[in-house]
């Protein structure tokens, strides 16, 4: 019932609607009351005030039901909530005696601008609703196609009531508030109270025509059903390094040592600055499909970062296909992605960088078991490195399962386990005959450092290729709580937990060399944060701060897919992150992040001459963020 009035309310103020509910305002006795009506909720509402309402009141003395809406005409003209041609439309449609002169000065008149509007538009009340959407734990982006495809504020409130962004009791709240303090809600209260006189006449006078009018006006516009979004970041990045550092060797594409004996830097400090941009085209293919065309700076050797570094005789930069997906929502709460889409998992940087983007296919859940708790399942199949001589293609196989308790303005929790399995990752070697390669596709084809690799080569004595010793089958416990009593201000606490389950020490020794001892496991992985501030640093003035810890052992997770700026990237570190971020106008934002991370381990597997040692590095990131 609420939205069909909202519904209605939103075109009250065409010559359509007001002709179709003539007849009621004309009644003999009801006319005049509705109009009276009217005229009361236009002044509660602060949309006139209350001279023009005794004005408009004074003109109806006498039942002259004509010069009160006659009055009313003009001063929605005047303060252009309609317009002249409606105006006009409107005359004709409900006094009869539009044409006259009197009738005319009459329009005029109410028409001066005599009194500063004080219509308040939705777009605070949504930027409200967005901010409570993405506090549920879902994304800013998702809110900003949904309203774009539907902009009804009704419409968005049970939306979110269904996803579990707000109660249910929160949600009648909400259309309460928007009933109340909003133009389009006043009209559909008096609506409301009006419902059995002017609703027969409303639905049959009215809908046709209106979707017959939308219908020809639209058809055919695709553009109404595509929407553009891009983002585009500015940074200083600041590389430090201890003196002391080891020397490590550094691995082509191939994972093989650059010749001739090439090393990482790990004692120069580096300063760059550096860039990334994204642009995208999500569209909407029909009610169940909607499909996203994303390209990003970046190139097609790193799958974690999409920055590209300034500094290169001003040449031009490379551009790459981000992200290609078709997403069904196949049933109620239920979506299925195919392509290259965003990471479809509740995750940290522990396990997962926050630049990569999934192959394959997934599917998400998320039932609504009571307005408060609902759960969330994810899962999915991603194809690794397809091999074209070998029917041992590496693949990821993940599912995870959550679940999420929401209480509007006080707190969300949200918790979750997962695990991933990779399949054929470990490598395996190569025989003595120096012409056999039937294993050089087990090395993988990106690695950053940290996991226990080999030299699959070994045996033969070609030049060294590196693959990974252990198996990786890693379960992840991670939650949050987001406290926010303080609303707009909210506290959250976050934790993040990993176990590599398939690493195998005796497995891992016999690879590396049979003669030595069985390795000690390092397989365990942690993060502990907490952020204060705003949710969403996109308005001037909002603000965040923030700080974790995390502790990533060797072969806790791949290291080919971790967080690429602590530590540089990969595994075998612990330290501190602190940062924070200020919104310097809408959209535009400043943030500013100190990475500070040692080596848990300094067995470390690929050294230069100066043996094992420790590694410490230390990064500092000011960020120039925009988006659209």
């Amino acid at each position: 019932m609420k939205k069909r009035f909202k519904a209605l309310a939103a075109v009250l103020c065409t010559s359509t609607v007001f002709g179709a509910i003539s007849p009621v305002l004309g009644a003999e006795n009801g006319g005049s009351q509705a109009a009276a009506q009217l005229i009361e909720l236009l002044k509660a509402k602060q949309i006139i005030s209350a001279q023009e309402a005794a004005r408009l009141v004074g003109k109806g003395e006498g039942a002259d039901l004509e010069k009160t809406l006659a009055g009313l005409i003009g001063m929605l003209r005047g303060k252009a909530l309609i317009s002249n041609d409606e105006a006009v439309s409107l005359q004709k449609a409900l006094v009869p005696s539009a044409g006259t002169d009197a009738a005319q000065k009459e329009v005029a008149a109410a028409a001066r601008p005599e009194a500063t509007p004080l219509l308040r538009d939705d777009k605070g009340f949504i930027e409200r609703l967005r901010g409570q959407w993405v506090k549920g734990g879902y994304s800013g982006e998702e809110f900003d196609q949904m309203v774009s495809e539907k902009p009804d504020v009704a419409a968005t409130i049970g939306r979110m009531r269904v996803m579990g962004a707000v109660s249910g009791d929160d949600a009648d709240a909400l259309e309460r508030e928007y009933r109340s303090n909003y133009l389009s809600g006043a009209v559909g209260q008096m609506l409301e109270e009006k419902e059995k006189e002017s609703l027969p006449l409303v639905r049959s006078a009215v809908s046709a025509d209106i979707d017959e009018k939308i219908g020809s006006q639209f058809k055919g516009q695709w553009w109404k059903n595509v929407k553009l979004t891009g983002d585009l970041r500015v940074r200083y990045e600041g590389d430090f390094f201890d003196k002391n550092n080891a020397q490590i060797e550094k691995l082509d594409s191939n994972q093989q040592p650059f010749s001739p004996g090439q090393l990482m830097n790990t004692t120069n400090d580096r300063q760059r600055f550096r860039i990334r941009a994204r642009l995208g085209v999500i569209a909407k293919v029909n009610d169940d499909v909607q499909a996203e065309v994303s390209l990003a700076t970046g190139n097609t050797t790193d799958p974690v970062s999409t920055n590209q570094t300034l500094g290169d005789s001003l040449n031009k930069k490379t551009i790459t296909l981000d992200k290609a997906y078709l997403k069904w929502s196949a049933a109620k709460s239920a979506d299925v992605w195919f392509g290259r889409f965003p990471n479809p998992f509740f995750s940290t940087d522990l396990v997962w960088d926050p630049d990569i983007n999934f192959d394959g296919f997934a599917v998400t859940y998320q039932p609504k078991l009571s307005d408060s708790f609902s759960l969330f399942f994810n899962g999915g199949a991603f194809p690794i490195q397809e091999v074209e001589l070998s029917q041992h293609d590496k693949w990821l196989l993940g599912g995870q399962a959550g679940v999420r308790y929401i209480q509007y303005q006080n707190f969300i929790a949200k918790a979750a386990v997962a695990y991933y399995t990779f399949e054929n990752i470990q490598g395996k070697m190569n025989s003595s005959n120096p012409a056999n390669t039937d294993n050089d596709y087990t090395a993988p084809l990106f690695m950053q450092k940290g996991n226990t690799i080999f030299n699959i080569n070994s045996l033969n004595g070609r030049t060294a290729k590196y693959a990974y010793a252990s198996k990786f089958k890693e379960l992840n416990v991670n939650g949050s709580f987001d406290l926010g009593i303080w609303h707009p201000l909210h506290l959250v606490v976050y934790g993040d937990y990993v176990k590599n389950l398939g690493y195998d020490a005796k497995e891992v020794s016999t690879l590396l060399d049979p003669a030595d001892p069985v390795r000690d496991a390092q397989t365990t992985g942690y993060q502990i944060g907490l952020s204060v501030g705003h949710s969403d640093t996109t308005d001037f003035g909002t603000w965040k701060i923030f700080g974790s810890y995390k502790y990533l052992e060797r072969d806790a997770v791949v290291d080919a897919f971790t967080d690429s700026d602590f530590n540089l990237g990969g595994t075998n570190a612990k330290g501190w992150i602190v940062g924070g971020s200020f919104g310097l106008a809408k959209n535009v934002w400043l943030s500013t992040r100190w990475l500070t991370a040692n080596e848990i381990s300094q067995d470390h597997e690929l050294l230069g001459p100066s043996g094992p040692g420790p590694l410490s590095i230390d990064v500092f990131h000011l960020d120039l963020n925009a988006k659209f």
